[in-house]
């Protein structure tokens, strides 16, 4: 089937590496659960650069390089009648923990689209547009004019890009068409080439080709963060400050999945903690509508207008007792010493 060359060149080392050297020599019928969860505990031994292979690379050598493999071989044997069982389905795995986004604060976006703007402004207008449309960088790199409505703020995301090639996009929901704000409409608008060939990619590197992000993250992005001081982030950062952005400022999570071209599930798990907290702000402003004597939080008053549950003097009792109070408090007037000492004793007057 095809592959994409991005994708033929992330299995490739694996392939001849790890893959070829341990199961070259045996039969597809012969790679069972026992052999696959032996070869598992093999490849936790290992260490790489003098670190311990992490689970997750472990599962990906076995349930993504070596179960394509294995399910091309199967799909031509079973057009010759020969059918195989599928051995990878069976391997039980721990439960993952989902890496959590780790999104930029608004802060330090503006700083870096400044640091572009000033410093490298070629590549201020591509940077500009993922940190507020939240599309994926391949994406925006597949991205051409003929996908651009100017006139109605509108882009139509159909392909994305990767490694020199182009393709579907990641899933089904990532096909879309998205508003634009009017701060991203007005940077592409500045952009050149505009009147040009409609096929031509909106943005471009510098010799006019389409951008490579997995070089220019390395050449541009990490130098940037660098030089600003601000923590190393992968380039899909954008991605992840938009979203978080987006729900701390109130977007509904549903239509921010579908602008986004990805599941609610997803937005759900991976931003919750970027939600505004206001989901009882209507419940406040209803209650305090409804009952004047309302604390300004929205929680019920006692007699004295303080929260319900706390204690307070009235006024008119202060004012009667302002001297009594003040004796209790400070001691007679004109005599500051504590009502009592360190040991709970009451000192003599």
């Amino acid at each position: 089937p095809d592959v994409r060359p991005s994708t033929a060149e992330r299995h490739r080392p694996v392939f001849r590496g790890i893959l070829l050297p341990r199961w070259r020599e045996v039969r597809l019928d012969e790679v069972t659960v026992f052999s696959l969860r032996t070869f598992r505990e093999e490849l936790y031994g290992r260490r790489f650069r003098g670190r311990v292979v992490k689970p997750k690379t472990v599962r990906n050598i076995l349930d993504w390089h070596f179960r394509a493999l294995y399910r091309d071989a199967r799909e031509e044997l079973l057009e010759h009648g020969i059918e195989l069982g599928d051995a990878f389905g069976k391997l039980r795995w721990p439960r993952a923990v989902r890496e959590r986004p780790d999104p930029l604060t608004p802060g330090e976006r503006d700083r870096i689209l400044e640091e572009y703007r000033v410093r490298k402004p070629f590549w201020h207008p591509f940077v500009y547009f993922l940190f507020y449309t939240g599309c994926r960088p391949s994406e925006v790199a597949a991205l051409r004019w003929s996908d651009v409505d100017l006139e109605h703020g509108l882009v139509a995301i159909t392909k994305s890009r990767d490694g020199g090639s182009e393709s579907a996009p990641k899933t089904s929901k990532s096909r879309r068409e998205i508003e634009l704000l009017p701060n991203v409409l007005a940077v592409l608008g500045s952009l050149p080439g505009i009147p040009g060939a409609r096929d031509t990619y909106v943005f471009q590197n510098p010799e006019g080709r389409p951008i490579t992000t997995t070089y220019w993250l390395r050449k541009s992005w990490f130098p940037v963060l660098q030089r600003l001081g601000i923590r190393r982030r992968k380039f899909y950062a954008t991605r992840h400050t938009f979203i978080s952005w987006a729900l701390s400022e109130g977007v509904h999570a549903k239509e921010l999945a579908e602008y986004t071209g990805t599941s609610l599930a997803m937005i759900e798990q991976s931003y919750g903690r970027c939600v505004a907290s206001q989901s009882l702000a209507p419940l406040r402003r209803i209650l305090r509508a409804a009952s004047p004597g309302c604390h300004r939080d929205g929680e019920p008053e006692g007699e004295t207008g303080n929260p319900a549950g706390t204690f307070a003097l009235g006024r008119s009792f202060r004012r009667r007792n302002a001297r009594r109070i003040s004796s209790l408090q400070n001691g007679p007037r004109g005599n500051r010493t504590p009502v009592c000492d360190v040991r709970g004793r009451r000192p003599n007057r």
